[in-house]
């Protein structure tokens, strides 16, 4: 009965675990991290290359008050892992 019940847990997270796949069309929403340490989420969800283009045209105007701006998918609710290009401009740099 104990190896039963030791499958069980072995196999139950593998079984539940998504992985979320990043695509160019993934819906996505820009994060930014601020230079005081708040994470702004933006309401507007966009495409992962439409977020991404939006993040490379307007980095020099987060400069000026934030240390990181990045895209994630809109929707993180799956467990498991994301996979694939999440974009991130590092703006201390």
């Amino acid at each position: 009965m104990k190896h039963i019940a030791f499958l069980f847990l072995m196999l139950a997270p593998a079984a539940q675990a998504a992985t979320i796949v990043v695509t160019d069309d993934t819906p996505a929403r820009a994060i930014s991290i601020t230079n005081d340490g708040h994470v702004v989420v933006t309401a507007f969800i966009y495409t992962m290359a439409q977020c991404k283009q939006a993040l490379e045209e307007n980095a020099e105007e987060f400069k000026a008050h934030s240390n990181a701006i990045l895209c994630v998918p809109a929707d993180m609710s799956a467990e498991g892992s994301v996979r694939g290009d999440l974009p991130l401009i590092d703006l201390t740099k």
